[in-house]
Protein backbone atom coordinates (compact mmCIF):
# COMPACT_ATOMS: atom_id res chain seq x y z
CA UNK A 1 0.00 0.00 0.00
CA UNK A 2 1.57 3.59 -1.22
CA UNK A 3 -0.21 6.66 0.00
CA UNK A 4 0.73 9.03 -2.94
CA UNK A 5 2.39 11.97 -1.60
CA UNK A 6 2.90 10.85 1.62
CA UNK A 7 6.46 9.50 1.29
CA UNK A 8 6.54 6.42 2.49
CA UNK A 9 4.86 2.80 2.17
CA UNK A 10 3.21 0.48 3.76
CA UNK A 11 3.88 -3.09 3.39
CA UNK A 12 3.30 -6.50 4.94
CA UNK A 13 6.01 -6.10 7.93
CA UNK A 14 7.21 -3.45 7.80
CA UNK A 15 7.70 0.32 6.40
CA UNK A 16 10.38 2.80 5.67
CA UNK A 17 10.51 6.45 4.69
CA UNK A 18 12.60 6.84 1.70
CA UNK A 19 15.71 8.21 2.39
CA UNK A 20 15.68 9.34 6.15
CA UNK A 21 16.55 5.69 7.38
CA UNK A 22 13.65 5.31 8.80
CA UNK A 23 12.63 1.61 9.20
CA UNK A 24 9.58 0.22 11.28
CA UNK A 25 8.98 -3.40 11.73
CA UNK A 26 6.01 -4.14 13.02
CA UNK A 27 2.57 -5.48 11.27
CA UNK A 28 0.48 -4.05 8.67
CA UNK A 29 -0.60 -0.55 8.18
CA UNK A 30 0.20 0.52 11.80
CA UNK A 31 2.86 0.42 14.36
CA UNK A 32 2.39 -2.43 16.79
CA UNK A 33 4.81 -3.03 19.79
CA UNK A 34 8.13 -2.76 18.53
CA UNK A 35 8.02 1.70 17.88
CA UNK A 36 10.32 3.27 15.42
CA UNK A 37 13.29 4.65 15.13
CA UNK A 38 14.58 7.89 13.34
CA UNK A 39 17.83 8.09 12.33
CA UNK A 40 19.35 11.48 10.62
CA UNK A 41 18.20 14.86 11.20
CA UNK A 42 14.76 14.58 10.64
CA UNK A 43 12.21 14.01 7.72
CA UNK A 44 9.23 15.67 6.83
CA UNK A 45 6.29 14.13 5.24
CA UNK A 46 3.53 15.59 2.91
CA UNK A 47 -0.10 14.54 2.45
CA UNK A 48 -3.32 14.10 4.13
CA UNK A 49 -1.74 13.16 7.39
CA UNK A 50 -1.38 9.60 8.89
CA UNK A 51 -2.29 7.40 11.94
CA UNK A 52 -0.48 5.09 14.02
CA UNK A 53 -2.39 2.51 15.50
CA UNK A 54 -1.79 0.68 18.41
CA UNK A 55 0.39 3.54 19.95
CA UNK A 56 -2.23 5.81 20.96
CA UNK A 57 -0.45 8.56 18.74
CA UNK A 58 -2.25 10.36 16.13
CA UNK A 59 -1.54 13.16 13.54
CA UNK A 60 -4.49 14.48 11.43
CA UNK A 61 -4.08 17.19 9.10
CA UNK A 62 -1.79 17.17 5.99
CA UNK A 63 1.21 16.16 7.65
CA UNK A 64 3.82 17.06 10.07
CA UNK A 65 7.50 17.95 9.60
CA UNK A 66 10.18 17.28 12.52
CA UNK A 67 13.80 19.04 11.66
CA UNK A 68 16.27 19.37 13.76
CA UNK A 69 15.21 20.24 17.30
CA UNK A 70 11.92 21.66 16.14
CA UNK A 71 8.42 20.15 15.76
CA UNK A 72 6.22 21.89 13.80
CA UNK A 73 2.67 20.46 13.18
CA UNK A 74 0.96 21.65 9.64
CA UNK A 75 -2.79 21.63 9.36
CA UNK A 76 -6.15 20.72 11.36
CA UNK A 77 -4.28 20.15 14.73
CA UNK A 78 -2.16 17.10 16.00
CA UNK A 79 -3.00 14.95 19.07
CA UNK A 80 -1.26 12.87 21.27
CA UNK A 81 -3.13 10.31 23.16
CA UNK A 82 -0.51 8.89 26.37
CA UNK A 83 1.89 10.18 28.24
CA UNK A 84 3.41 12.76 26.36
CA UNK A 85 5.86 13.22 23.86
CA UNK A 86 9.08 15.20 23.95
CA UNK A 87 11.13 16.54 21.54
CA UNK A 88 15.09 15.39 21.96
CA UNK A 89 17.93 16.17 19.63
CA UNK A 90 17.78 15.10 15.95
CA UNK A 91 14.22 13.78 16.43
CA UNK A 92 11.70 13.31 18.95
CA UNK A 93 10.69 10.81 21.74
CA UNK A 94 7.31 9.57 22.67
CA UNK A 95 7.14 7.94 25.82
CA UNK A 96 5.04 5.46 27.40
CA UNK A 97 4.00 4.52 23.29
CA UNK A 98 6.89 2.37 22.18
CA UNK A 99 8.49 5.40 20.14
CA UNK A 100 12.67 5.99 20.31
CA UNK A 101 14.66 7.99 18.54
CA UNK A 102 18.54 7.58 18.66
Amino acid sequence: MNEAGTGYGVQDTWYRVRGTGYMEQGTGNGIRGTGYMVQGTGYRIHGTGYRVQGTGYMVQGTGYMVQGTRYRVQGTGYMVRGTGYMVQGTGYRVRGTGYRSP
